[in-house]
């Protein structure tokens, strides 16, 4: 049954990770312009807003989760009168 499940994770996190709608860790670090090390700093003291999904082979993000996030840090400049 074990074994199973284990197939099926993988069979789903790799369908989704090729199909771009879920990213890996080195994706991410490189969209945020930081090292692999320092995202699995962040999800493993829970310090990235930023919701995830564990597999047995890895964690992985989903690219909507990560686009929404990205835009809720946007900054509107000011107008200078």
């Amino acid at each position: 049954m074990r074994r199973r499940f284990l197939d099926l994770t993988r069979a789903y996190a790799s369908k989704d990770a090729s199909s771009g709608e879920f990213l890996t860790v080195e994706q991410l670090a490189g969209l945020l312009q930081c090292s692999r090390h320092t995202v699995y700093v962040w999800v493993c003291k829970s310090q990235l807003p930023i919701p995830y999904y564990k597999f047995p082979r890895g964690v992985r993000f989903k690219r909507s989760d990560v686009d929404n996030w990205f835009e809720s840090r946007k900054v509107m400049p000011v107008k200078a009168v």
